[in-house]
């Protein structure tokens, strides 16, 4: 009776191989090469999807908020006014980066295209796999951290047009109340509380992607895991 060995629905194909004894173990991947395949597989459709966005916001952007802008029926004529003036004043402080992020957008599509393709044939022991996922991780750490830099700098470049009209649009106290929070003031602390409230989540969320990454090129460059991938491990300084 042929024997064959037993199946491994995440794990690589385990056909016999010509040249191996009938029975032959193939290896078998890591828990943790498992976790690093789908974060990466994750981590590569969320990137397209956000590359995608970037690229589309970069070109039609100013569009789309004059297109928003105009959406102001019902409005107090005064505070639509306000808006339309805000609006253009976030259009031209936001135009310059236009080129920026489109570049930025390609980038981050590609990579990431890259990254969901590597983490697929990771998943099966690839070497090519690896050796791409090693790649694009790096790749990734210099883009993560230059997005999160120009992130901040659009985020302070908006925050002038924030302070100033956000007082505008706070509705005055009315008249026999008692003392509250001044609106102007109130209404700077608002734009400014949304501006940092968005930089300190966009800082976690890139460190959390640059921890990913730097683990994942110290994992597959371990020796174990190079012999698993069929790749002969490097060796080891001075030796």
């Amino acid at each position: 009776m042929n024997e064959f060995p037993p199946s491994n629905p995440y794990g690589a194909p385990q056909a016999p191989v010509p040249g191996e004894p009938v029975g032959a173990q193939r290896p078998e991947r890591t828990t943790g090469l498992t976790i690093i395949c789908v974060i990466g597989i994750l981590l590569g459709l969320f990137g397209l999807f956000s590359g995608a966005m970037k690229i589309v916001n970069g070109l039609f952007g100013a569009q789309m908020q004059q297109a928003m802008g105009g959406m102001n029926v019902g409005l107090d004529p005064k505070l639509a006014k306000v808006q339309e003036e805000m609006q253009a004043a976030l259009i031209e402080a936001t135009g310059k980066f236009m080129i920026l992020n489109v570049l930025l957008g390609v980038c981050q599509f590609a990579l990431c295209a890259v990254l969901l393709f590597a983490a697929f044939k990771l998943l099966g022991l690839n070497p090519t796999g690896r050796s791409l996922f090693l790649g694009v991780s790096i790749a990734l750490l210099f883009y993560e951290t230059a997005w999160l830099v120009v992130f901040i700098v659009q985020q302070l470049s908006v925050a002038d047009v924030m302070t100033e009209f956000m007082p505008k649009l706070m509705p005055a106290p009315p008249q026999g109340a008692a003392n509250g929070p001044n609106p102007e003031e109130f209404g700077r602390m608002i734009a400014w509380v949304s501006i940092v409230i968005g930089i300190v989540s966009q800082g976690f969320w890139t460190l959390a992607k640059l921890g990913f990454y730097g683990f994942s090129i110290l994992y597959l460059r371990k020796p174990n895991i190079q012999a698993l991938c069929g790749v002969t491990p490097e060796p080891a300084p001075g030796e």
